[in-house]
């Protein structure tokens, strides 16, 4: 077979049909079919045009040229087709066919909930209860009652019809009044008030007769306490003498002994006379304690370190009245039963049918400790850390 020498639509000369496609990277069989389909010998060599036409007759070259023509993205544009809107509505956007009671228009009623910070469920929750599109989407309207019926779009309207102060209101009905009397007592400005068979024309100048502060008088006037009530609280920070010695307030005397204020005031309030609102209880567990090594260790979290025991434990055996020993070497759940007339603390544990003594538990848990324990107790009697408690 003879071949013929051809020429591309570029003027480019080639033997034959087979060299020019093999040039321009086509299959020979595609480029016959196309020039049987009366495609250009360029379209042949290279592939057709491809044309993209959007829906008012626009042509582009590819997907990509008419998205950035209609500025959408093309990721939003291959989402809209995929959700089956029209090529119209892919590149323009959907069409907004809900609208609020304002005449906002949106895509959907999801939309229109999220302008207005609604859930779409008690959106629709609200309508079928027969709410106003309008309470709908802004909650439905919140109304006061007064005692007598008269209802008020706020508390604020109602406080202002009543003549009280919308802050005197609210704290009246958390104290417990009653809606008619919150309402209705008239409030405290200046009046007059005795006391001592004296006539003051204010609550500001009792306060300054008494050296007291004005709102610290309002405040417990109003809680309902009386003026000798009152002055017994404020002498909390007036001198005090104690044993011969004078301190500035209470405060002073009881951080002088060591004993916390809050402690302290609780005592006072509980009757408690100011030798026994001043007596210091230790805390057990910044005492210092001294293990069966002989080692001494000024707080229980720094023994519960040293012997790999955890601090809560330590401090739940030293309230139990445990001996020293067995606080540190027992590793199992041990409860103490009882101390013997032969002056031994005795435990049940959980690998033993009977009681057992702290020097069993120690032989138990740490057999290489036994001899440091005989050493240091060689009678064997209980040993706890706090004793006083449990005697």
């Amino acid at each position: 077979m003879i071949k013929k020498a051809v020429t591309d639509h570029l003027g480019n000369n080639f033997s034959s049909i087979t060299e020019m496609c093999e040039y321009w990277g086509v299959n020979h069989s595609t480029f016959c079919y196309r020039i049987k389909k009366n495609l250009s010998l360029a379209e042949a060599l290279t592939g057709p045009k491809k044309v993209v036409t959007d829906h008012i007759g626009n042509n582009f070259e590819s997907v990509k040229e008419m998205c950035e023509y209609w500025g959408v993205n093309q990721t939003t544009f291959s989402l809209r087709l995929q959700r089956k809107l029209s090529l119209a509505e892919a590149l323009t956007g959907p069409k907004k066919t809900v609208a609020d009671h304002l005449g906002n228009m949106f895509i959907s009623i999801e939309e229109m909930c999220k302008y207005w910070s609604v859930d779409s469920c008690t959106f629709r929750q609200r309508l079928k209860k027969g709410l106003t599109l309008t309470e709908a989407l802004t909650g439905p309207k919140k109304t006061v009652t007064d005692h007598l019926g008269n209802e008020f779009s706020s508390v604020e309207e109602m406080c202002k019809r009543w003549e009280v102060p919308c802050i005197t209101f609210k704290g009246r009905i958390k104290e417990k009044w009653t809606i008619e009397k919150a309402l209705t007592t008239p409030v405290m400005r200046g009046y007059e008030v005795e006391y001592n068979g004296v006539r003051y024309n204010s609550i500001r100048q009792l306060a300054i007769a008494l050296g007291i502060s004005v709102n610290r008088l309002r405040y417990y006037l109003s809680k309902g306490k009386s003026v000798d009530d009152i002055i017994e609280l404020n002498t909390r920070n007036k001198p005090v003498e104690y044993n011969g010695k004078t301190y500035e307030s209470l405060k002073e005397l009881a951080k002088a002994f060591g004993v916390s204020y809050g402690t302290f005031s609780s005592r006072i309030h509980c009757k408690k006379s100011l030798d026994e609102a001043l007596q210091s209880n230790e805390r057990p567990y910044s005492t210092a304690c001294t293990d069966l090594l002989g080692v001494t260790y000024s707080s229980i979290k720094k023994l519960s370190k040293a012997w790999g025991v955890s601090e809560a434990t330590v401090k739940r055996r030293i309230k139990g009245g445990f001996d020293v020993e067995v606080i540190i070497t027992a590793k199992d759940t041990t409860q103490l039963i009882h101390i013997g007339l032969d002056g031994k603390a005795y435990y049940k544990v959980q690998w033993a049918p009977d009681l057992v003594t702290a020097r069993q538990i120690v032989e138990h848990y740490r057999p290489d400790l036994i001899e440091a324990y005989d050493k240091s107790n060689p009678t064997g009697k209980w040993n706890p850390i706090i004793k006083e408690k449990y005697r």
